[in-house]
């Protein structure tokens, strides 16, 4: 008992905290959002605008890629309508995270651009199962929310970034088309440069907000980014408290089994 119940909380443990996101170097993928103290507002998403103004300025990371998640219905003459969970990412997103499609391509800056190409890349499960496994899935055209999309990739099994995402649609950036600050708030994530350390990235974007705080104070005025690793943000602090707790208790119980034998 003693050993399965420490064998199954190091696991927990483990794929929880200690192992990273799979990806090559997965420490130095970083997400950034930001935060306005002087508003309450301990953390949130990153606007359109501030995101292009990242973007531009930053010299910290390799780029920056936006995202945000939200529901997918396919429809067609391939089955019956079905609803998956889905990813809406720029395309800086898989370069990023130094993922390439099993087959095809990724998105190109060009399709997240006002008047891109309707696109979308699919996943592994979606790809086996509805379409079952069709080597020519490339260039054929399925419904996605009721548009018309080219599928031009499909990527590898196991791959559900940013949380459960079984496809991939292109997230138009126009930083024009809404007044400053305004629209819909961004996850944004990037991977430092080689020789780049978290310090130097925040005192980058630190000075950074003060520029943008200096041009738009209604909108960014006493607003500072957060910067941490990219695992931070969807497992938490409370949460790692919680799972070392629970592997300190289930440890004990393993004592007390060794000092029983």
């Amino acid at each position: 008992l003693g050993i399965g119940l420490t064998a199954t909380m190091w696991s927990i443990t483990w794929g929880g905290i200690l192992r990273g996101l799979p990806f090559d170097q997965a420490e130095r993928i970083i997400h950034l959002e930001r935060t306005r103290p002087s508003h309450d507002i301990d953390s949130y998403g990153v606007p359109v605008s501030d995101y292009v103004a990242w973007r531009e300025q930053q010299t910290s990371f390799e780029d920056l890629a936006a995202f945000s998640e939200g529901t997918v219905n396919l429809s067609g003459s391939e089955g019956r309508p079905e609803r998956y969970e889905g990813g809406v990412v720029t395309a800086a997103t898989f370069p990023l995270l130094r993922m390439t499609p099993l087959l095809g391509r990724n998105f190109t800056e060009e399709e997240v651009r006002p008047g891109g190409a309707a696109v979308i890349i699919i996943g592994w499960d979606i790809w086996q199962n509805r379409f079952g496994a069709d080597p020519a899935i490339i260039g054929k055209t399925i419904r996605a929310n009721g548009v018309s999309r080219e599928v031009i990739g499909v990527m590898p099994r196991g791959f559900l970034f940013p949380t459960n995402a079984s496809l991939w649609l292109p997230r138009i950036v126009d930083p024009l088309a809404l007044p400053w600050g305004q629209g819909d708030q961004l996850e944004v994530m990037g991977r430092l440069r080689d020789g780049v350390t978290m310090q130097q990235a925040r005192r980058e974007f630190e000075a950074i907000a003060a520029r943008l705080a200096q041009d738009h104070p209604k909108e960014n005025e006493g607003v500072s980014p957060i910067l941490h690793a990219f695992t931070e943000e969807y497992v938490g602090r409370e949460p790692t408290i919680m799972l070392w707790t629970m592997m300190a208790a289930v440890f004990v119980v393993f004592l007390i089994a060794c000092s029983n034998v």
